[in-house]
């Protein structure tokens, strides 16, 4: 296995000559080899006035992974041995990056990753993995067996409603308290029997309802069922590409601990190479800044909890039942996350096939063998600290979602009783959170340039903190105040549209909003390149804690403009029906993306090659995927799930389903339409 077709003379032979060695080496010529991959460190000295590299001087660092074959009986140690301190020569011939620092001369290998080889480092599936298969089974064929239940019930209900009525003895003999019964209408007609009511039959127990295809409460029926039409409805455009464009960020990013790239002189400035590198690019900044996509959400959800239940409190004289709210919640969350975490943990491990499916495999076994239960609890994001040793580090949004929820539903009733009790508690949160934000930049120096050592301590200390996080959804909280507050003065849907002078000055600030998410994307293109990592700590202080809050605040103009039909025609766009569906399926998407990723790494058999075509083409079927995997997710646990929910509230208070507490929604990834 070669890291990287080449086209240089002389490559082939020293590929054999490699193997020969390792042969050698290992005491046996095999004909049958196995593949390795090896990740070094490499330092290249490069003098100043030495006229090979003018203008750089110093010292490169280079890491990279390199592949190749060896005999079945060589060991990890006898791969280390060939390459060693002196073996950059030979490793250049699978790299061209390593082939033009070579010919440069002074290249050393100060360190040297363990190789890995899924021959020697794969392990087979325990019997935690084998009932995770059968688990996931046993729910196949429960939705099987449920959805044959209930289209016998529909053939049966259906047969008995056509079915001419025959009257029965006793009708006939008149018996029954010695009065005769009424001859059928259908008598005076020729003597024949109309068709009568359908014959009263036990409705089928909700398990078999919830887990059906099919029926009123059948998965697939309430996945497509369309609501009628409400102001909101183009959140769910909104966070549907929102949820693409994380896609999209997480299909470059993820497959760099497995698979990676070979051309990583492409994507970073690297001295003595290209200058055209990726990150020299603006249209770059569309693929780092997907993380954005992330406070896009946070605003949402913080957005539709303190619209509806602002909504909902009148007829609870302003008061809620915050540990009820969290249980219900708790109970929507959890299965779905459960379930998804089987799959990845105990059955998705073991599927890697090819060079790096120990790296696969070890990426998922060394973060959840410690952690898989901070899922459960949703304090992924404290325990482990590290967000790097999270068991599904991605669902790190969850947790911090769970907690917001908490503050939300304790601040909206202060709000309802004293609103300026409720905004100062706001403001304070805010002011808090970007004074610990500050606090931390400037005390180990945080930087947002992403691959750089800054941005590794801004992802261990505060990247997913919940205290660093939250000012995007009291932003959204701010901005349901802010439109309940322009209802109150006479500002309704009903009225908007006749306000001409409203309507032009929401429509430039709506410009205004999309002109700052816009600069706030492309603005950190001055800490790449060519002078990547160059922002200072006030400036990535400012940019954090100001960008955040801009971000959120521009959303939130928009949304007031859509809620109000000022943006007639972006609003009928993601507003269209088309939307409901994939919204519903966004919450699954958001879980299972990165299983797609990542399994797609694991069953590689050569590195990835960057470039934009590639990307696009990946994300695109990514996210295909995704939410194709979700519609499972949705059938399995998710929609069921909800049904049962749904179920208990109703048992406990008789209101309409459209009046049920926002308490019982998932965060904002999950539907409420």
């Amino acid at each position: 296995m070669d890291a990287k077709p080449s086209k240089q003379a002389g490559v082939g032979d020293a590929r054999i000559s490699l193997r020969k060695a390792a042969a050698q080496r290992c005491g046996e010529v095999q004909h049958v080899h196995r593949p390795a991959t090896l990740q070094v460190f490499l330092d290249h000295h490069v003098c100043k006035h030495d006229g090979k590299m003018p203008g750089h001087s110093g010292e490169i660092n280079v890491p990279i992974r390199v592949g190749f074959c060896l005999p079945e009986v060589c060991s990890h140690e006898d791969a280390r041995s060939l390459v060693g301190p002196q073996g950059a020569g030979t490793l250049s011939f699978f790299s061209p990056t390593l082939a033009v620092l070579a010919k440069i001369g002074g290249l050393s290998i100060p360190k040297l990753y363990p190789p890995t080889s899924p021959q020697l480092d794969v392990k087979p599936m325990d019997i935690w993995g084998y009932m995770a298969v059968l688990t996931v089974s046993s729910f196949a064929v429960f939705i099987v067996v449920s959805t044959l239940i209930t289209c016998a019930r529909q053939r049966r209900d259906v047969r008995d409603a056509t079915m001419p009525r025959i009257p029965g003895p006793e009708e006939m003999l008149g018996v029954g308290g010695g009065q005769r019964l009424l001859a059928s209408p259908g008598a005076s007609n020729g003597g024949a029997a109309s068709p009568g009511p359908a014959r009263n039959s036990r409705q089928l127990p909700l398990f078999v309802q919830a887990f059906s295809l099919v029926g009123t409460n059948g998965t697939l029926p309430k996945l497509f069922d369309c609501p009628p039409y409400k102001p909101t409805d183009s959140l769910n455009g909104i966070r549907v590409l929102s949820m693409v464009w994380i896609i999209l960020g997480h299909t470059f990013l993820m497959p760099e601990g497995i698979s990676g790239y070979a051309n990583g002189e492409d994507i970073f400035v690297t001295p003595g190479f290209s200058s055209h590198a990726a990150e020299q690019n603006p249209l770059f900044m569309l693929i780092v800044a997907a993380e954005q996509g992330v406070d896009t959400f946070f605003f949402l959800s913080g957005f539709l909890l303190s619209l509806l239940t602002l909504r909902e409190l009148p007829a609870k004289n302003g008061k809620l039942n915050p540990l009820q709210a969290l249980v219900l919640r708790y109970i929507r969350l959890t299965p779905s996350l459960a379930f998804v975490m089987l799959v990845f943990y105990k059955i998705l491990a073991f599927l890697g096939n090819g060079p790096f499916a120990a790296a696969f495999q070890d990426s998922i076994n060394r973060r959840c063998d410690i952690s898989w239960w901070s899922e459960l609890t949703y304090t992924m994001n404290f325990v482990p600290f590290d967000s790097d040793k999270i068991c599904m580090g991605w669902t790190w949004y969850l947790g911090d979602d769970m907690i917001f929820f908490i503050f939300g539903i304790l601040l909206l009733p202060v709000f309802y009783k004293r609103r300026w009790l409720g905004w100062m508690i706001l403001v304070l949160l805010i002011v808090m959170s970007m004074g610990i934000s500050t606090w931390l930049v400037y005390k180990y120096h945080l930087g947002v340039y992403a691959f750089g050592p800054t941005y590794t301590r801004y992802s261990y200390y505060a990247y997913s903190k919940p205290y660093t996080r939250i000012p995007a959804y009291l932003v959204g909280i701010a901005t349901a105040w802010l439109l309940d507050e322009l209802e109150r003065r006479g500002l309704t849907r009903a009225t908007s549209l006749s306000r001409h002078n409203v309507k032009f000055a929401m429509r430039v600030a709506s410009l205004f909003a999309t002109a700052m998410l816009l600069f706030l994307v492309f603005i950190p293109t001055s800490d790449y390149g060519s002078h990547k990592d160059s922002w200072a700590d006030p400036v990535n202080s400012l940019f954090i804690n100001s960008g955040r809050l801009l971000w959120s605040a521009s959303w939130g103009m928009i949304c007031i403009s859509f809620y109000y039909d000022y943006l007639a025609y972006p609003n009928a766009f993601l507003s269209h029906w088309m939307w409901t569906p994939m919204t519903r399926l966004s919450y699954g998407a958001y879980l299972v993306h990165p299983l797609v990723i990542k399994l797609s790494a694991g069953n590689e058999v050569q590195f990835y090659t960057f470039s934009g075509m590639d990307l696009a083409y990946r994300a695109i079927g990514n996210s295909v995927l995704a939410y194709s995997a979700s519609v499972l997710v949705w059938c399995f646990i998710e929609r069921p799930m909800m049904t049962f929910t749904s179920a208990l509230l109703k048992k406990k208070r008789s209101v309409p389903k459209e009046q049920l507490s926002v308490a019982q929604d998932p965060p904002l990834l999950s539907p409420r339409v």
